[in-house]
């Protein structure tokens, strides 16, 4: 069977590039029909593009620290009006001065020397009162100890016992060197002391060497006059001025 191939190739996706079967003359200026496009099939796969890997992490950011902090200057103690007024605490406005038995001032020396500490020649007899320190009221059987120095909780150089009434006289050895420190110790108080004492150790006998004792009661009663609330195993720390 004869067919045209001018009609099949095409479809087989070849050029045609003769006559027609029997025809010895070559086709005279026609076109040739190059046909469909060759498929060349989907495009090759050349897989996913490169990996170049994660960015480069440059890790945390340096820390410069913080901030400069520029604190406001300091205005001081905050006015009464402000803060409370009469319970408020205020700075003098004036400078302190020390007034003359003539009435004139004189400016204050607060480079003062201590008191000159003492030693007593002979034996000392001290007696004194042991006194309740918020009632004044007398404080039978405390125990009274004396120091040397600052050392209050060194060896003693002599101990007493308060009577009924609160008093109390113990003996000071020969040659001791002021100043003193002292202990009061009773059922019911804390323990209560005196740093620094320095009396003149040189008048034989000293009396009116009154001591006082601390009631259990009293440090929460002082903590509640000013807001506060005592914390067990602290103290109460007094001090006295003296020109």
């Amino acid at each position: 069977m004869r067919a045209d191939l001018r009609f099949i190739l095409p479809l087989l996706g070849l050029s045609l590039g003769a006559a027609a079967c029997g025809s010895s003359t070559p086709a005279a200026d026609a076109a040739v029909d190059t046909g469909t496009s060759v498929d060349t099939g989907a495009p090759a796969d050349t897989g996913a593009p490169p990996d170049a890997g994660a960015t480069a992490d440059a890790g945390i950011p340096a820390d410069t620290g913080a901030a400069t902090d520029a604190p406001a200057a300091d205005a001081g103690p905050p006015s009464c009006a402000i803060a409370g007024g009469a319970a408020c605490f205020e700075l003098p406005t004036q400078p302190v001065v020390i007034a003359d038995a003539d009435g004139g001032t004189t400016a204050p020396n607060f480079a003062c020397d201590p008191p000159a500490s003492t030693t007593n020649a002979t034996a000392l007899p001290i007696s004194g009162t042991v006194k309740d320190f918020a009632t004044s009221d007398p404080v039978p059987h405390a125990t009274v100890d004396v120091f040397a120095g600052l050392g209050y909780q060194g060896t003693t150089l002599a101990t007493g016992m308060s009577a009924q009434d609160g008093t109390y006289t113990l003996t000071l050895p020969a040659g001791t060197h002021g100043p003193l420190s002292w202990r009061v110790r009773a059922s019911n108080t804390l323990d209560t002391y005196l740093v620094n004492d320095t009396s003149n150790l040189v008048t034989n006998p000293r009396t009116g060497a009154d001591r006082a004792s601390v009631d259990t009661s009293t440090p929460n009663l002082l903590a509640g006059l000013i807001g506060q609330r005592r914390v067990p195993m602290t103290g109460i720390v007094a001090g006295e001025v003296q020109d």
